[in-house]
C-alpha cells in the first residue's frame, strides 16, 4: 500500500542512497539538510521512499495544489527522473510536491523540449516528520515505457530536490553548471532484473 509513511518492514531492509549535491544556488555544495531515497520494485512497478530532510524548525511549503502546475517547483518537491533506454539524451519526470500534487513530463534531447502533456498513470503519497518530509511512488513500468526483457536492465536516474527555504535545488546525481534539469547525460543508474511491461 503507498501511504507515505515507510513504516513497512520492506523499507527497513532496503538500501538508502544519499549523497545529494547542490545545483544552485552554490554549485557542487554540499546540502545543510540531507535527502535519501530508497528503490523497490516488483513484477509490475518501480516503488521508490524519499526523505527530504528538515532544518531546525522548518515546516516545508506545499502552496501548489492543482496537478500538472509548473509551480510546484516553487515549493518543497522532489522529481524523479528516468532514462529509460539509457541514450543518455531523453527523460521522463514524476514530481511531487509535500502536499502531494503531482506533475510528469518528458523531457527530450536533454531538455531541449520540455513537455507536460504526458499523463502517466502512476502514485505519489506525501507525510511530514519533525525531520523530514516523505514520498512514496509507485510508477508503474507501463508509465515508464519499460517494455519487459528478461536479464538486467540499466536506467538512467536522477533525482532533484527542490528545498524551499534555501531557495536551492539539489541532485542525487550532480549536474555541473552550464547544464540544466533535463540534462540526460548526468544521470546515475539503477538496474533491475526480469521486468518491464508487457508488450501487446
Amino acid at each position: 500500500m503507498i501511504d507515505g509513511v515507510l513504516d513497512e518492514a520492506v523499507w527497513q531492509r532496503a538500501a538508502v542512497s544519499g549523497g545529494f549535491v547542490e545545483r544552485t544556488p552554490t554549485p557542487g555544495a554540499e546540502p545543510p539538510a540531507d535527502s535519501r531515497v530508497r528503490i523497490l520494485y516488483n513484477d509490475d512497478a518501480l516503488i521508490l521512499g524519499l526523505e527530504m530532510g528538515l532544518m531546525p524548525g522548518e515546516v516545508p511549503v506545499a502552496r501548489t495544489l492543482a496537478r500538472e502546475s509548473k509551480r510546484i517547483w516553487s515549493d518543497d518537491a522532489v522529481t524523479v527522473k528516468f532514462d529509460v533506454r539509457f541514450e543518455q539524451r531523453n527523460l521522463v519526470g514524476f514530481g511531487v510536491n509535500a502536499a502531494g500534487a503531482t506533475i510528469d513530463f518528458v523531457s527530450l534531447e536533454n531538455g531541449q523540449v520540455f513537455r507536460t502533456e504526458f499523463d502517466a498513470v502512476w502514485e505519489a503519497k506525501t507525510s511530514i516528520r519533525s525531520d523530514a518530509w516523505v514520498v512514496e511512488m509507485r510508477i508503474p513500468y507501463s508509465a515508464l515505457g519499460l517494455p519487459k526483457r528478461p536479464g538486467p536492465q540499466t536506467l538512467g536516474l536522477n533525482i532533484a530536490r527542490d528545498h524551499n527555504q534555501r531557495r536551492a535545488t539539489d541532485d542525487w546525481s550532480a549536474i555541473p553548471q552550464g547544464f540544466g534539469p533535463g540534462s540526460a547525460v548526468h544521470c546515475g543508474q539503477v538496474t533491475l532484473k526480469d521486468v518491464g511491461a508487457p508488450t501487446t
